[in-house]
């Protein structure tokens, strides 16, 4: 199994390396943030995609998000599995005819996961629990003919459009990441009316959850798509 993973800010990404390493996926990394290009005509048998600070609807300030756009839209119509995180479940929305948007304003913290008919019949969405860990400024409306997975008390949560699945939380994330996250975008913790204090407990008390359903999911996805 070859799968593609791109990079839009520096993050660590164990829980997701070690379900690849687990099936001997070989993995190409791209670091957009860095310079890398979006990956051309490169066979991929599955694509992960990741989260970033910027906005899925500015492409005039990062030459990379049109042409990642265009790329994940043409994965999708090959039918090949693409998994967006966070920012890339904006990208994807926006690339397969729906939209991404900023928020009424953010949500941050370990926040209650409400799946629909649809993600309670979902093999990869069911593995996930009650709750999860979300961190973003932005939103998006889900595309034309697909199937909205999973919503929280502010916010539409994951989605299926053909052979894509975008979650806007973050399962890539441990509680050391996200604790970092926290520090850095400490602006979007106090619009979200979150204190850092209690942010940080509520990951540390859920971590161990959040780990293993994390995992879960990764490895259903790389197992079912």
């Amino acid at each position: 199994m070859r799968v593609g993973v791109i990079y839009h800010c520096e993050q660590t990404t164990g829980r997701l390396d070690d379900e690849l390493h687990r099936v001997g996926a070989e993995t190409v990394r791209f670091h957009l943030h860095r310079g890398d290009p979006v990956p051309g005509a490169e066979s991929f048998d599955r694509v992960v995609t990741l989260g970033g600070e910027m906005g899925a609807y500015e492409d005039d300030r990062h030459a990379w998000m049109a042409a990642e756009k265009t790329w994940l839209a043409g994965l999708v119509e090959k039918d090949v599995p693409v998994l967006g995180i966070c920012l890339g479940s904006q990208l994807l929305a926006a690339a397969l005819g729906g939209s991404a948007f900023r928020a009424e304003r953010p949500e941050a913290n370990v926040i209650d996961l409400e799946l629909t008919a649809d993600g309670d019949a979902d093999p990869v969405m069911k593995t996930l629990g009650s709750r999860v860990f979300s961190l973003h400024q932005d939103t998006f409306d889900h595309p034309p003919g697909s199937m909205l997975l999973a919503y929280s008390e502010l916010y539409p949560q994951a989605f299926r459009a053909g052979s894509a699945l975008a979650v806007q939380f973050h399962p890539d994330a441990d509680s050391d990441l996200a604790k970092r996250w926290g520090k850095e975008d400490w602006s979007v913790l106090g619009q979200a009316g979150i204190d850092y204090d209690d942010y940080s407990s509520r990951l540390e008390e859920a971590d161990p959850a959040l780990d293993a359903n994390s995992r879960a999911f990764f490895r259903a996805w790389l197992e079912r798509g």
